[in-house]
């Protein structure tokens, strides 16, 4: 698995999402997208939460596709309850948020 680069990733990342939405389409409006959050660290993580706080934009992701998935989850960010503890403390888990392919909840979760 690619290790992610924060560094080279935020600067784009913290383009003004004002930007994008003075773009030629009306309808097309900037997401926050953490692909899963075994493709973020917890910086960036962080980093993705305060942007949607702080922008008002709906975020989408993934969460709890496989059981490997999980499992590795709970292995790489022991000190979160759950996967989707994991969202939840990094303010990504709002009112607008979108998790896809959630087939495997557990606990609280299911």
């Amino acid at each position: 698995m690619a290790q992610p680069r924060p560094a080279t990733s935020l600067p784009f990342t913290l383009t003004p999402p004002y930007c994008w939405e003075k773009s030629l389409y009306a309808l097309v409006k900037p997401v926050v997208t953490p692909r899963f959050a075994l493709s973020c660290t917890t910086k960036l993580l962080d980093h993705l939460g305060e942007i949607a706080k702080n922008n008002d934009l709906h975020i989408q992701s993934h969460i709890s596709e496989t059981k490997a998935e999980v499992n590795l989850v709970h292995e790489l960010f022991p000190d979160y309850k759950s996967y989707t503890d994991v969202y939840l403390k990094h303010n990504l888990l709002t009112n607008k948020a979108l998790q896809r392919h959630a087939g495997r909840p557990q606990g609280p979760e299911a």
